[in-house]
C-alpha cells in the first residue's frame, strides 16, 4: 500500500473517530442541558423528585459517555483494519494509540467541555 493510500485510510480512522466523539459531545451537551433546567426548576419548586431525576440525568449522560467509549473500541478497530497494517503488532500498536486518546477526550474532555458554565458540578 502506497503511503498517500494509508495516510487517507488513516485520516479516515481519525474521522470516524471524531463523529463518535462529536456524537457522544452532543447527547451530553443535551443531557446537560435537560440537568440545568432541571436544576433551576429544582431551585424554584424544592420539589424533592426534581433531585432524584437531576441523579438519573446524570447517571444517564455517564452511560452514554461508556457506551460511546465501547463503540470507539469497534470502530477504531474496524477502521484500523483498512490501513493493512505489516504486523499484527503494528496494528495492534495502532489501534492502541488511537483508543488511547479517543478515549481520554471522550471521557475527560467532552465533560468538561460540556460542563464548563455549570454552576453546580456534583448534584
Amino acid at each position: 500500500m502506497s503511503f498517500v493510500r494509508r495516510f487517507k485510510v488513516t485520516l479516515m480512522t481519525y474521522f470516524g473517530t471524531s463523529i463518535v466523539i462529536g456524537i457522544c459531545l452532543l447527547i451530553t451537551w443535551g443531557f446537560s442541558e435537560l440537568k440545568d433546567e432541571m436544576n433551576e426548576k429544582l431551585e424554584t419548586t424544592k420539589n424533592a423528585g426534581e433531585g432524584f431525576g437531576i441523579r438519573i440525568v446524570t447517571a444517564i449522560s455517564s452511560g452514554v459517555v461508556v457506551i460511546t467509549n465501547k463503540a470507539l473500541l469497534i470502530v477504531v478497530r474496524k477502521l484500523s483494519l483498512k490501513e493493512r497494517h505489516h504486523t499484527l503488532t503494528n496494528y495492534n500498536l495502532s489501534v492502541a494509540m488511537k483508543l488511547t486518546a479517543a478515549r481520554f477526550i471522550n471521557s475527560a474532555l467532552v465533560p468538561i467541555i460540556v460542563n464548563w458554565q455549570t454552576k453546580e458540578w456534583f448534584v
